[in-house]
């Protein structure tokens, strides 16, 4: 754990000075005075309903494994999202897969595979918004660049999701086959390793469902879009409280380029990379360096404060501690 640790430190560290590179320290202090910190409130309460509806869309795709109930979906999902701002790695998808595995007696493997459907979901939710930005977003020809990175990143993300989507289903419909054949390529390991290896991917394959009722459908693909209109809402409104005003199309944008810069390997909380990727959008839109870094300041701290305090308030009623999560992320 120590070494991805110290990796995603040191992208942080590259990204956080690529961020304040020649930057006006008394005019980024004066932006962050002037803005109007009521607009946090209504932010705040936009994120937290994107954990209530990803805890409504994980109901639906947990459904043919077993009903659980609400509360237990959204405080794994909320503990889960605040692990990801301590741990390093995303450590926090394998912690949401142990609180609700351990709440609700189920296989941890088979709801890690839930999530995997989850992030699949939102991935191809993101690549909508792409596609919707890329139709309307112009870009002048000094700044063309921009527009060939989106095609490129949206095209490779395209890709890497179709290849889990198509490994996934080989996984699903071909499952003894899959299964034997990791079992022939892992004879050089000892029985007790290979058979728990494979026990995991057998579990792991129980929470992989791609058919459903069309209500069943119908209502994850609405919660997805809603998960991410809120976001989309929430930087909107994160930017009112500099008196700025993002239309649709760069609010859209904004969260399109925050989404590919937090995919890069970071220190916990996407210190650097989130703060690089806000700021060269706003800049995208020729705002004064200085005012640009302090919204992606304000936009990062919006969703890491409220997330940390709930997550530990629910951590308390959950009765776990964070020795408990740090403990979580070194067995994996």
């Amino acid at each position: 754990m120590n070494w991805r640790l110290w990796i995603g430190v040191l992208i942080s560290v590259i990204f956080l000075y690529i961020s304040f590179y020649e930057i006006d320290f008394y005019r980024l202090g004066q932006a962050l005075k002037t803005a109007n910190y009521f607009y946090l409130l209504p932010v705040a309460i936009l994120y937290y309903l994107t954990y209530v509806f990803r805890a409504f869309r994980w109901y639906y795709l947990m459904e043919p494994i077993k009903s659980i109930g609400f509360f237990s979906l959204f405080s794994a999902t909320v503990i889960g999202f605040m692990a990801n701002l301590i741990l390093p790695a995303r450590m926090g998808e394998f912690v949401r897969a142990y609180q609700i595995g351990k709440t609700e007696r189920i296989s941890k493997s088979a709801s890690f595979a839930t999530i995997v459907i989850e992030r699949l979901l939102d991935g191809f939710t993101v690549l909508g918004v792409l596609i919707i930005v890329l139709m309307l977003l112009k870009i002048p020809e000094d700044k063309a660049f921009i527009g060939q990175v989106l095609r490129k990143g949206g095209y490779f993300t395209l890709l890497f999701y179709l290849g889990i989507i198509a490994f996934l289903f080989l996984l699903r419909l071909k499952t003894k086959k899959i299964i034997n054949l990791i079992n022939r390529s892992l004879f050089f390991l000892p029985n007790r390793i290979s058979r728990t290896v494979l026990d995991l991917i057998s579990s792991f394959t129980e929470g992989i469902h791609f058919s459903g009722g069309l209500r069943r459908i119908s209502l994850i693909i609405f919660c997805s879009i809603i998960i991410w209109a809120t976001a989309i809402a929430a930087v909107f409104m994160a930017a009112l409280s500099f008196d700025v005003y993002l239309s649709v199309v760069a609010s859209m944008f904004v969260t399109v380029m925050i989404v590919f810069g937090v995919m890069v390997p970071s220190a916990p909380g996407f210190i650097g990379t989130y703060h690089a990727a806000c700021l060269y959008a706003l800049l995208f839109y020729n705002f004064p360096k200085e005012k640009a870094l302090s919204i992606a300041i304000v936009m990062h701290a919006s969703f890491f404060f409220p997330t940390m305090t709930l997550g530990l308030i629910l951590l308390a009623r959950q009765k776990i501690t964070l020795k408990e999560l740090k403990g979580v992320s070194q067995n994996i």
